[in-house]
């Protein structure tokens, strides 16, 4: 699936999705923020994240991204900060939508299948 994608958010997206088995829903309810995402290092000496999913909720619950799936969001949040020149607070979006005029809000449930679908009949 990721070799069909051709942009960092939609990489990072796969990988996490993967990494993490959450529902698509998990994305957006709430929205996914850079408060909920915590740096680790893992026994092997490299980075991992830590997230927390459906925060503030009875089913709030942990997951944890390989260290593949946390190299491809820290390349995602490289391409957020020099291209668009995002600055990140504790309620950015994990997954921002990719239109410079959106104002940096979060990936709706519509682009993130609309992108599934891309994916899958490409």
């Amino acid at each position: 699936m990721i070799t069909v994608c051709n942009h960092p958010r939609d990489i990072a997206l796969i990988l996490f999705l993967s990494s993490t088995g959450m529902r698509p829903g998990g994305l957006n309810d709430p929205i996914l923020k850079m408060k909920h995402l915590f740096s680790m290092t893992a026994p092997t000496g490299e980075k991992c994240y830590a997230l927390k999913i459906y925060d503030e909720s009875r089913e709030a619950y942990w997951v944890f991204l390989t260290p593949e799936s946390t190299q491809a969001l820290d390349r995602y949040f490289f391409w957020r900060k020099s291209i668009r020149s995002e600055i990140f607070t504790d309620e950015s979006p994990i997954f921002a939508t990719v239109l410079l005029r959106s104002n940096f809000t979060n990936m709706t449930m519509y682009s993130l299948y609309s992108l599934l679908v891309k994916i899958r009949t490409q």
